[in-house]
This record gives C-alpha cells, structure tokens and sequence, in this order.
C-alpha cells in the first residue's frame, strides 16, 4: 500500500492527489485532508518494483503541479509515516519496525495525553516505545496507547477500506484584485480548465459539463453552465464556449 502525503490542504489540489492516486489503482481512499492511500499491491507486474511505482506516483503529482510526498509499506500504518516524515520511499516486509525504531514519537502523531506521559517515561523514540511490555502500555494507556505500540513495532492495525468511485472534478482560484475584462478572465480559466483536463486524462474521461462559479465583488455570486454536445479535453473548444457563454 502506498500513502501520498502534500503540504497544501486546499480542497482542489486533495480532489487532484486523489485523481493522481485513481490513474493507478481504483482502490484509493482519501484519509485526511492532505493524504491519499492506495493499494498497490496489483502494481508491481506493470511497474517491477516498488520504487518504480513510488517514482511514477510522484511524477503523476508533479504533472498537475502537486508537490507530494510518498511512501510504500505493507502495513498502511508505516506506509503513512513513511510519507508523511519524509523519511520514506519503500519500506520492505520485515524491515518496518528498524525503519521506525529511530523516528521520533512525534512521527507517529500520538495523542497529546499520550504523547504527555510517555514524555514523563522517557520514551523519545518509536523504537523506545516498541520495547515497551504490549500489556503495560495497554493498562496504563488504554486502547490508543495499544494501537500505538503497535504502529511502533510495525504491526498492520488499520483495514484498508476502499472509497466509492468519484463523479465531479473541481478546480478553483482565488484572485488578489477583480478582473473587469473578458479576455484577462479567460486567460485565467484556460489554467483552469487546462488542469481539469490533465486531471481528466488521469481518469480516461472528457468534459461533459463544465459549471463556472464566480464570485464577485461584494460578496454576490454568479454561475454559468457550459454543455458540451460529447465528452473531450480540448481546452480550446471548452474555451470558446465559455466566451460565448459570457
């Protein structure tokens, strides 16, 4: 499994990892407001390896313009923090809890009651943490600290339950001053629509329908519908309807 991890939790840039993370693999989920988790496990006959998978992933982020981060594990646990401390890149069975044992408590985002009293223990590491009797930890912390210790010795505690299949696509930009002009405007929405379209190729798919949602000065909004007779992902056609549109 892979987790996909980015510094920028902007609702659009999410729905664009999640579209990166969709061209790979169906199975995606999205955890958190900055992270997308995949199985990658029918990956390897087309990639070969682990890092080759890891490298496209990220490539694949790099097109739309995501600066993302990457890790594979076979616990999705370790393949979370493989991603997100930046430490990552492909942890192999077997090598989870060596990987681990030197990150820092803070890398395995425990809670602060918990996080406070393993301080008080002098536990500084995952690896401090893994040494750690199982039964103690679980009666002196409870189920967290349980689930804990067992993300440090590189256990798989979490099910991997995929999300159901995506329809819309969203894209957006927010302007420091107003643009009065049609053709500055559409100078704008050409990024836009541009980055829908190489979203859209992740997905083998095509405009059908385009909606812009424009908020103007003084708070009021407008919407405008542009239809398209058949699917495609050229810009300039979506373009000029829009002109006309407007």
């Amino acid at each position: 499994r892979a987790a996909l991890a980015f510094e920028a939790p902007v609702p659009p840039d999410f729905e664009a990892l999640a579209d990166v993370a969709g061209s790979f693999s169906p199975r995606i989920r999205r955890s958190r407001p900055v992270e997308v988790v995949l199985d990658v496990g029918g990956l390897l006959p087309r990639f070969g390896s682990e890092e080759a998978v890891v490298h496209e992933l990220l490539r694949g982020c790099h097109r739309i313009g995501l600066d993302a981060r990457a890790g594979v594990a076979s616990s999705l646990g370790v393949a979370r923090v493989a991603a997100r401390s930046g430490a990552g890149g492909v942890v192999r069975r077997g090598e989870e809890r060596a990987f681990l044992a030197p990150l820092p408590l803070a890398a395995l985002e425990p809670a602060l009651l918990i996080a406070a009293a393993l301080t008080r223990w002098g536990i500084a590491t995952a690896g401090e943490l893994a040494c750690l009797p199982r039964a103690e930890v679980a009666l002196r912390l409870g189920p967290q600290g349980l689930a804990l210790h067992r993300l440090a010795g590189g256990e798989e505690a979490e099910a991997f339950v995929p999300d159901p299949a995506r329809e819309a696509l969203r894209e957006g930009i927010v302007l420091e001053d107003p643009i009065g002009v049609l053709e500055p405007f559409l100078f704008v929405l050409r990024g836009i629509l541009s980055r829908l379209a190489a979203r859209l190729e992740l997905r083998g798919e095509g405009f059908a329908e385009v909606l812009l949602e424009l908020a103007l000065e003084g708070g009021e909004r407008r919407e405008a519908r542009i239809r398209l007779v058949a699917p495609t992902r050229e810009v300039p056609a979506v373009l000029a309807l829009a002109r006309l549109e407007l």
